[in-house]
This record gives C-alpha cells, structure tokens and sequence, in this order.
C-alpha cells in the first residue's frame, strides 16, 4: 500500500487535480448581506472528514459551538460521532436552526430584523 506522500506525487505527476466543497454557509440574513454582525448569526456546514459534517455557529476561528444530534450546542469534540452528519442530515439541520438559534437570548432572526432597519449596507 502507498504511503500518503507517494499517492500524492503520483497523483500531482499524473495531472490530476480535485476541488471538493468544504464548507457551506446556512444563514436566515438577506443575501449578500455579509457585515461583521451578519457573521456572528450564521451556520456554517463544514467538512470534517470521512463523509461527516458539523453543523458551527458563526464564521470564527478557534473553538467551536457545533450542534449535537441531541439538538443542543456544545464545545466540538472531534471525531464524536454525536457530533457528525451527513451532508444532506446536516443542511437541514442547519436551515431548521438558522433562524432560531440564540446568542445572548436573541435569534438570529430577531437580530436581523433590527439591523437591517438601522439600513446596514451589507
């Protein structure tokens, strides 16, 4: 069997060249709308590999609130299959939670609704 630096030589010196989508982005704001706060009250479907999916809030770096399969938010834990989805599982999950999760006992959609009359322009 190949180690992983050889599959990855041949498969550079062979031409081939694969794009997969890793990340999805689920959220209740209005497109193209993308200020700072609008990222705070997004989902993100991403990739964690082995055909399994978490569904995060916000567009953040560092430790992650995933949703369970329970339907609660915790801190991820990797490799937790309580933490995994298949892609479709894991879109709609997300789009049921888009508008309803909450952040300091507001929705998103709550939260929307008051930005965009202050007329952020996105």
């Amino acid at each position: 069997m190949a180690d992983a630096e050889e599959l990855f030589t041949a498969s550079a010196v062979m031409g081939e060249v694969h794009v997969r989508p890793v990340e999805y982005l689920v959220t209740a704001w209005p497109d193209g709308h993308e200020c700072a706060e609008a990222a705070h009250w997004s989902l993100l479907v991403t990739y964690r590999g082995h055909g399994k999916w978490a569904v995060e809030q916000g567009w953040s770096h560092g430790d992650k609130l995933v949703l369970t399969r329970s339907g609660q938010w915790d801190l991820d834990k990797r490799g937790d299959p309580g933490y995994r989805f298949s892609l479709d599982e894991a879109i709609e999950r997300a789009r049921q939670h888009a508008a309803t999760f909450t952040i300091a006992g507001h929705t998103a959609a709550e939260v929307m609704r008051e930005h965009v009359k202050k007329r952020c322009p996105g």
